[in-house]
């Protein structure tokens, strides 16, 4: 996305602030059913970051390993769910710590471009927008994770 600037967000009781800055990697939302259990919705944004563009202004989110390889961070005292990323182990792409949109002060900063995993969404969930619907992972991000593969081959 554009923003350069630095942002602002944390959890519901202020236990954690955070600050972000730059451009993400990767904004989008994701309807699959592990992210439907993490955060009790239907639809969640994601916007990621090289993870040395995040930094912790106080506290820091608890780390649950939620399958193989994923860690989901969220605040002890409140439970807000504030982190996706990947265990570098198994990584397929650049190294990237993935911010829940709405826990930004201005969730609006970076808006999704797509939304993938939409097969996997409660059926009584439609989403009504412009950007596109991939019923599975995405295009983009297929490619992010093939072209991270073979530049460290």
């Amino acid at each position: 996305m554009m923003k350069n600037d630095e942002q602002q967000g944390g959890c519901m009781c202020g236990s954690i602030r955070y600050a972000v800055s730059g451009k993400t990697v990767w904004s989008a939302g994701c309807c699959c059913r592990d992210c439907a259990k993490a955060t009790g919705t239907p639809y969640v944004v994601w916007v990621g970051f090289p993870p040395e563009r995040v930094r912790y202004l106080s506290g820091a989110p608890r780390v649950y390993t939620s399958s193989e390889g994923v860690l989901r961070g969220f605040c002890e005292t409140c439970g807000t769910s504030l982190t996706y990323g990947r265990d570098p182990a198994f990584e397929a792409v650049e190294p990237t710590l993935y911010i829940a949109a709405a826990t930004l002060d201005d969730p609006a900063a970076y808006p999704p471009t797509e939304v993938v995993w939409y097969g996997q969404r409660p059926g009584w969930y439609d989403l009504s927008t412009d950007i596109p619907l991939h019923e599975t992972i995405s295009v983009e991000n297929a490619a992010r994770s093939l072209n991270h593969v073979l530049k460290n081959k």
